[in-house]
């Protein structure tokens, strides 16, 4: 692609500014000093973080700083090419060396927002429009589709971390506290093939797999799937949770019957289900993901966590990620279906125990599996419904075998994967000490204006920040007062 720029022209007023092929100009040819300032002029004082596309001759991007000195700009051009021919500019040059302005292209936008846009220290996001660089751009709906699609991904994230960020740090601190209990070493045979059970539907036909051949198989269950293989009395090597909410523990009751079964839980999932576990004494390892949190306990003690990817928070990509991690090189995933075939998930699951609590001859059991499954518009497939949500979790799955050089075929419901190259099993130790990890967590009085003024123990706590933002939003505290006020927060769970 070549650049729509063509060469720099002087403005009337001595500024240099770049010229369209066409002839035109998206800086004034008079003033784009005093232009810039009244587009900044409209926008939202209490704003901090914004995305200004069309760069020119930079003079927009100048202003939004002398104004908002601590902001973090997000600055737009169509293409490489054109981000190249404005660094003819001196003024264009300054912005790019200065560390709260990112430069990238229209395809770049929305990865460039996730990964810098935090709602609970910047706010709302402003657009800082150069209406004449919209007017001659041809894709302005492209641009706005990718600002979009940021806006809705860090909405959802930003929703989730406000609605379960106080639990994932309570979840966090006291399983971190059951580590001195754990001997996190395991041992798997990868001679075998992992065979990973989710709860999906089609599990009903598939558990046949393990009683046809229960020595071919290593079986590594999702929690909900794991109270099916209970009740049927069917062997069970590892199971994996990453749910925090407290409902979980009903897939783990008689778990002591496992005495040889690898319980991995993330750090975030269930404190209770976590404390069953070690008060049985099972063979229990913690995993870490991206919870800064979690994160950072694994950056202290590198050998005491597996890590485990769970993408877009689906337990079986993290069940899968697992098995590679242990260093299976066949694996079979079944009850993956990302879809209702009659009913929403295999029969056996704590929801038939709940529903059946609940059932009378108004509220069978089968409403209520019929309002779990119309909760949202349902999608038709040739066999199957699904839905919106489900078909993303299934893209996040597919996605990740992709990304780690899986060779994958779908058939009748159930996964066959061929990992190209075969990882080495983690090796784990129990060095955690949690006396020693949670005396680093002291507030210190500093002025916060950057992202980058905040230490790896401030980053940790932005989830709960989040929280807190959300539940008392009606005293409209500042970023740094509800920090402070975590870091007083979270000392309930030291004691």
């Amino acid at each position: 692609m070549n650049s729509i720029y063509s060469e720099i022209i002087t403005a009337k007023n001595n500024t240099p500014i770049p010229l369209l092929k066409d002839g035109r100009t998206v800086d004034s040819k008079y003033n784009p000093e005093n232009e810039a300032q009244r587009i900044v002029n409209t926008l939202d004082d209490n704003t901090s973080f914004f995305v200004q596309p069309g760069i020119g001759s930079g003079c927009i991007a100048q202003k939004l700083l002398e104004k908002y000195p601590y902001s973090k700009i997000i600055c737009v051009e169509n293409s490489s090419e054109d981000l190249d021919f404005l660094m003819q500019l001196e003024k264009v040059r300054m912005l790019k060396a200065c560390k709260n302005v990112v430069f990238c292209t229209t395809d770049e936008l929305t990865e460039t927002i996730v990964r810098h846009y935090i709602p609970s220290f910047y706010g709302n996001l402003e657009i800082a429009v150069n209406r004449a660089w919209t007017s001659v751009n041809n894709n302005l709906d492209y641009l706005n589709r990718k600002i979009n699609e940021a806006i809705s991904i860090v909405k959802a994230d930003f929703s989730v971390q406000a609605h379960f960020g106080k639990l994932w740090m309570s979840n966090i601190f006291h399983n971190l506290r059951l580590f001195e209990k754990i001997n996190p070493s395991f041992t798997a045979d990868i001679s075998k093939t992992a065979l990973i059970l989710a709860a999906g539907p089609s599990l009903d036909n598939s558990l046949k797999l393990i009683n046809d051949n229960p020595d071919k198989y290593f079986v590594i269950a999702t929690d909900t799937s794991f109270s099916v293989l209970r009740k049927k009395k069917l062997k069970c090597d590892a199971v994996v949770s990453i749910d925090a909410q407290n409902v979980s523990h009903n897939h783990f009751y008689n778990c002591h019957l496992y005495k040889d079964t690898i319980f991995v839980f993330d750090l975030c999932a269930d404190k209770s289900s976590v404390k069953m576990a070690v008060k049985n004494g099972l063979k229990t390892v913690l995993a870490h993901s991206e919870h800064p949190l979690s994160s950072l306990a694994s950056t202290i003690y590198p050998d005491n966590f597996i890590k485990l990817y769970n993408g877009s928070g689906t337990v079986t990509i993290s069940a899968t990620d697992f098995a590679i991690k242990c260093g299976f090189k066949k694996i079979i995933v079944c009850g993956a279906d990302f879809s209702y075939i009659k009913k929403p998930y295999a029969s056996g699951t704590y929801l038939d125990e709940l529903y059946a609590k609940d059932s009378n001859k108004i509220n069978t059991i089968e409403k209520q599996f019929s309002k779990l499954m119309y909760r949202t518009e349902l999608i038709a497939l040739e066999n199957s419904k699904t839905t919106q949500v489900l078909q993303s979790y299934r893209k996040s799955f597919e996605d990740y075998l992709i990304q780690n050089n899986c060779i994958f075929s779908r058939n009748d419901n159930i996964y066959t994967i061929t990992l190209k190259n075969q990882n080495k099993a983690a090796s784990l130790k129990n060095t955690f000490n949690f006396k020693e990890f949670t005396s680093k967590f002291e507030y210190k009085e500093k002025e916060i204006k950057y992202i980058e003024d905040l230490s790896e123990y401030d980053i940790s706590l932005l989830p709960l920040n989040s929280w807190l933002k959300n539940f008392d939003n009606k005293n409209n505290k500042t970023f740094t007062e509800n920090l402070k006020f975590s870091y007083n927060y979270i000392k309930r769970y030291f004691v």
